[in-house]
């Protein structure tokens, strides 16, 4: 017999007398492991008292009060006890069971195994075999007929309502089933960056929050037997990540114990502390293992393993080629799928063994409508056989071979973070709902007056500008279903453009001579007039954003480049190349009338390039996301700390205009009439269930 083996994530050591779990060693006595021992090789099964008793104490005589001490001391090391009965089941009169998955790090065959296999092979002739043959091939043909006739009539995923299963003023993600499916965990934030982990009793419809101290919590997934949770942890919320010094943000990994969560909050307990690299995606693994993606170098990722035997941590997967971003384990197969990306933004889809060993590899086939710079998140489904991933455009079902196919969610738009139920008929996923408006101000009424309105809907309105030399309000919005291009003009509302997939919704762009609008579809220039006749553009890489319009015929754009968006020239009139203005990350960009462009790094800093160049240090970290402008030779922009602010080009002195609201989401446009603003009126996410 192995001297180790594991109840779900309990490692039991019977040469040291001992359980351990999250890093705790429970002394055992060894009579009592010794009954687990035996109730491990049948798990399961019902095995008597007296098969316990010769086993564990041949030729001694003992009362039955010996065994019972035993049991209660194991089911107290499993913190389990006599009314759950969750790990060790009594069985009146019969003895006991062991209802666990036991995993014996050293296997010996059992006695049935060892009959198969020294089976005398059987003595029938080729003939025979072959007339046996003749028989089965009608049974097995019809087999498959009927396995097919099935398969098509019932689509994998034909759902016919949804439910919310939430209704809060909070916002709620990351919701994953146990492995039981009578409870869902799900992330419930409570301040910008800061949530708990909470759980719902899909019975009862009760909810408890699990964890005792909010935090910055990566998605969760549970051990084998749905006791535990593990999920990373990031430390300094406040600090973006690109450009904070490595040692001022702490890594985590965590666990939690689920069922002593369902009684009271319980503080996490830490398995992996303070780690100045990255460690995202914590998942379980067999034997209390824990996987992770950690960041061997920015855009390079490679799967490590702690395991809670030694207490360290050990590569399993790299790929010096790709940038891996996703991955999940199935307990169903023992296989990992990992997608990643190359630096031409192909997206790939691989399958590993436990140790590592690639099985499959395929490229993700994108359709016409996908963007590359998507991130195909991806879980498996129960069965292990496909995996669910969802983008901007819906949820998808995706094959090992790489194939999309969409999962009708019956018109619910904007849904992500799905997840399977363990039966595989139903889908949990977030869904956002956003109110957001376009506010104007006056210059006169910048210091004390209040804003007015734009094109009030209960919709999402966002990057409004305003037209050069006229007075209309360009701007996108979802109001129609998918984000179109819509304009404002003497109190009437119009839609421009009719998109199937819509499109990108933070690009819009004036022409200089208010004629015509830019906006980005399927990763692609557009250009439309006002009467909504639409010229595409082909372009050799693809667009992610729109940056400035500085003349006629030519573009700063931003797009992708080796994982990185940085900043390019591109004239459409030579559509087949770009020119480079800058190799650093990039967030954003506009450009000045002395035809020298700011760019904004993705590390904070902020630069003035063309005939000269140089930094404008004072606006380091001073540009909140895409909010930097140019107006009158200044710049103007808007901080983290939503402080409305110029600087002068001329003079290199930095202002502050105006606090604003945390409701204020944007700043859209500068020009001779004000300023233009996104204000948030609502937005939630919520979760909802596919049936």
């Amino acid at each position: 017999m192995s001297q180790q083996f594991w109840v779900n994530n309990y490692l039991i050591d019977i040469k040291r007398n001992q359980i351990s779990h999250q890093q705790q060693q429970t002394p055992i006595a060894p009579k009592a492991l010794a009954v687990l021992a035996v109730l491990a090789e049948h798990a399961g099964e019902v095995v008597s008292h007296d098969t316990l008793m010769d086993a564990v104490w041949p030729d001694t005589i003992v009362t039955p009060n010996t065994l019972q001490r035993c049991i209660a001391q194991l089911r107290k090391a499993f913190g389990d006890d006599s009314k759950h009965q969750a790990f060790i089941k009594t069985h009146a009169k019969q003895g006991y069971s062991l209802e666990a998955a036991v995993c014996w790090d050293d296997p010996t065959p059992s006695v049935q195994q060892s009959v198969v296999a020294e089976k005398a092979p059987s003595d029938d002739s080729p003939a025979k075999a072959e007339n046996k043959l003749w028989l089965v091939l009608p049974m097995l043909l019809l087999v498959l007929v009927v396995a097919w006739w099935q398969f098509n009539k019932s689509p994998r995923h034909q759902f016919s309502h949804v439910v919310p299963l939430t209704a809060s003023d909070e916002r709620e993600t990351n919701a994953r089933y146990s492995p039981d499916g009578k409870y869902l965990v799900f992330h419930r934030f409570q301040a910008t960056c800061e949530h708990h982990i909470w759980a719902k009793d899909l019975t009862t419809q009760q909810e408890f929050r699990l964890t005792k101290e909010p935090g910055i919590y990566g998605s969760h997934s549970w051990s084998q037997d749905g006791s535990q949770l593990t999920f990373s942890e990031r430390g300094n919320c406040q600090l973006p990540v690109q450009n904070a010094q490595p040692e001022k943000i702490c890594w985590r990994i965590n666990t939690l114990d689920f069922s002593s969560a369902l009684s009271e909050p319980q503080s996490v307990v830490t398995r992996l502390d303070c780690d100045t690299q990255r460690n995202a995606v914590a998942r379980f693994l067999p034997n209390g293992k824990i996987a992770m993606l950690r960041e061997v170098e920015p855009y390079l990722n490679k799967l490590t393993v702690l395991d809670p035997r030694d207490n360290k941590l050990h590569d399993v997967y790299r790929d010096d080629e790709r940038y891996i971003y996703s991955y999940d384990y199935s307990f169903k197969t023992n296989l990992i799928a990992l997608t990643s990306r190359d630096v031409d933004s192909n997206h790939y889809i691989d399958v590993i063994s436990l140790d590592g060993k690639r099985l499959s590899s395929h490229p993700i086939a994108l359709r016409r409508q996908d963007a590359s710079y998507e991130f195909y998140n991806v879980y498996f489904h129960p069965d292990g056989k496909s995996l669910l991933t969802d983008t901007a455009l819906g949820l998808f079902d995706l094959s090992f071979d790489g194939q999309l196919s969409p999962i009708n969610t019956m018109g619910h738009n904007d849904v992500f973070d799905a997840n399977y139920h363990p039966s595989g008929q139903r889908i949990v996923a977030s869904q956002m709902s956003s109110d957001k408006d376009i506010v104007a101000v006056t210059w006169d009424d910048i210091k004390s007056g209040k804003p007015s309105v734009i094109a009030r809907s209960t919709s999402v309105e966002l990057s409004a500008k305003r037209q050069p030399n006229g007075e209309a309000v360009a701007f996108i919005s979802k109001r129609s279903g998918t984000h179109q291009l819509w304009i404002s003009s003497n109190n009437q509302v119009t839609q421009l453009t009719a998109f199937d997939t819509g499109i990108a919704r933070d690009s819009l762009i004036w022409a200089a001579n208010g004629e015509r609008i830019a906006v980005l579809h399927q990763q692609k220039i557009v250009m439309v007039d006002l009467s909504g006749k639409v010229l595409q553009i082909d372009s050799v890489l693809p667009i992610m954003q729109l940056m400035s319009w500085p003349t006629t015929s030519k573009f700063i754009v931003l797009a992708e480049q080796s994982h990185q968006a940085r900043l390019y020239e591109f004239d459409i009139n030579k559509p087949d190349s770009l020119k480079l203005l800058s190799s650093e990350a990039t967030i954003s960009a506009v450009s000045t009338d002395a035809k020298q462009i700011v760019s904004v790094l993705e590390n904070g800093d902020v630069w003035l390039i063309g005939s000269e160049q140089r930094q404008l240090s004072a606006l380091n970290n001073q540009v909140f996301r895409q909010n930097l402008h140019y107006y009158d030779n200044q710049l103007w922009g808007l901080n983290q700390q939503r402080q409305l602010w110029r600087y002068d080009l001329a003079t290199e002195q930095l202002h502050y205009v105006k606090q604003l609201g945390d409701d204020i989401s944007a700043l859209t446009d500068v020009n001779e009439s004000g300023v233009l603003l996104n204000q948030v009126i609502s937005v939630k996410k919520e979760l909802i269930e596919f049936q």
